[in-house]
């Protein structure tokens, strides 16, 4: 998704230009997107595409962060590091920064990144990031996240009458003894019992989310079904705007919610959905949010409470989608922040015309 909306916003400015993706599936990303595609792990294929290249683009998604593991920071800024080498202006595009806890990553950050020719983040949070690990140069722009420029297609959701409601639901291993699937599946058979709503459980990041979506099926019960599976991001975010509601975990489902006009409520397992939905005037459902469960347990998580909240989210939904349509689509709103990202990435090395 991240991919589509960057390629997107960079040709809305030139139409003409030439992109080379470093990618795990070159020849799929290629045929997708209209682009050139290089293996992502070949040293040789990388160091070539950046030598022929007038820019490298950082960027976006969270990239700078220690929790995935231990390679992610080494490989992103060994690639923006190689590009310095090479003579060439780096651009961070949109970066989701942190958290970064461990101190290689926070040496790479403060050496590579100080270097760099220009530095976008996608919230306040990341740039706060950027400041306590030592980053004071060049200046950090706070602009929003690539997808809210995304232009996706609109595709109606078949099925009997009724709303319909979607949920984009994961796996946390941080939830300790919390059952949030349970408060999931508790909320949403509350729906169909009482709204006549129709479930449709989309797996995001796939294969991963499958499991998660097929348990909450079986939890729900009748009226619920798994959706989404094997469609690729445009074609998902068609889904999401064809939905009454939204339940989302995964960062992405929510920004597709809000592009589309569809009211949504959040569930944080991460505190990159904590700073989104702040974008919104919204707290996190379920408590604080599941990534705080690791250190203090689960007691705070009040399971009646929480259901209850989930299902006053959706009664809240016309409030939710005005507040929406107008952070998103207003004047100066995300998405015209999101699409200036674009041009400023181009005006590190030209004027466009």
């Amino acid at each position: 998704a991240g991919l589509a909306a960057i390629i997107q916003a960079l040709r809305r400015v030139e139409p003409e230009l030439a992109i080379t993706v470093l990618s795990a599936r070159p020849e799929e990303t290629a045929r997708e997107y209209n682009v050139a595609a290089v293996s992502r792990t070949g040293v040789r294929e990388i160091r070539r595409a950046i030598a022929a290249a007038d820019l490298l683009i950082s960027g976006g998604g969270s990239l700078l962060q220690d929790v995935t593991g231990n390679r992610t920071i080494p490989y992103y800024l060994g690639v923006v590091w190689l590009a310095q080498l090479l003579g060439k202006p780096v651009f961070f595009y949109a970066q989701g920064v942190g958290p970064v806890r461990k101190w290689p990553g926070k040496l790479l950050v403060r050496k590579i990144v100080n270097r760099v020719d220009a530095i976008t983040v996608r919230d306040k949070e990341s740039a706060a990031e950027l400041r306590r690990l030592g980053v004071t140069q060049p200046p950090v722009t706070v602009t929003a996240d690539p997808v809210f420029g995304l232009e996706i297609p609109g595709r109606e959701v078949s099925g009997p009458a009724g709303p319909v409601i979607g949920v984009a639901a994961r796996e946390c291993p941080d939830a300790g003894d919390f059952e949030y699937k349970t408060v999931i599946a508790r909320a949403c058979a509350q729906l169909v019992e009482r709204h006549g709503a129709r479930i449709l459980l989309l797996p995001f990041h796939q294969p991963a989310d499958l499991p998660v979506a097929r348990e909450l099926q079986a939890l729900i019960g009748p009226g619920a079904r798994v959706a989404g599976e094997g469609l690729p991001p445009l074609e998902l975010a068609g889904v999401v705007a064809g939905l009454d509601f939204l339940l989302g975990m995964r960062l992405h489902a929510l920004i597709f919610a809000t592009l589309g006009g569809v009211p949504f409520a959040g569930i944080a397992y991460d505190p990159k959905v904590t700073a989104l939905l702040a974008l919104f005037g919204q707290k996190p459902v379920l408590g604080g949010g599941i990534h705080q469960v690791g250190r203090h347990g689960g007691s705070h998580f009040d399971e009646t409470q929480d259901v209850a909240e989930i299902v006053r989210r959706w009664e809240a939904r016309e409030e939710i989608r005005q507040k929406a349509l107008e952070v998103v689509h207003g004047p100066g709103g995300l998405r015209d922040a999101a699409l200036a990202t674009a041009r400023m990435a181009l005006a590190t090395i030209w004027t466009p015309a």
